[in-house]
């Protein structure tokens, strides 16, 4: 009771997040995404870095953890989203800066497919 309290009063708690679909179909996110470059998209108020790698979405903080700039034309590399400023490759599962250890990590959102389109959880 009393941490549910504190969490109300001093803000120390991370919002809930929900589902919000992004595409509406695979062909819409197929036009907009182009294979392995980062996009910059709103969701939920925020900005949020959509990458498409073949069939697959991802989601991630447009933030590199290195020192915070945006990721926006961000591309794949062989070991992970390359920040577009510095070069640091960027694992796509977790976020983690694997270019430098130490460096940090920006927060990874799960993505999925729906009967409806494409979900984001934000």
């Amino acid at each position: 009771m009393a941490s549910g309290f504190l969490d109300r009063v001093f803000g120390w708690f991370e919002p809930k997040r929900r589902w919000h679909r992004v595409f509406a179909s695979a062909e819409e996110a197929i036009a907009a995404l182009p294979d392995g470059v980062g996009v910059l998209y709103t969701i939920s108020g925020k900005p949020t870095l959509l990458l498409r790698s073949g069939t697959q979405l991802h989601a991630i903080e447009n933030r590199c953890p290195h020192e915070g700039k945006s990721l926006e034309h961000a591309r794949m590399g062989p070991t992970g989203l390359m920040c577009p400023f510095h070069r640091h490759a960027i694992r796509l599962s977790d976020g983690l800066d694997v270019s430098q250890p130490g460096c940090g990590k920006t927060s990874v959102f799960p993505a999925k497919w729906e009967a409806d389109g494409w979900y984001v959880e934000r």
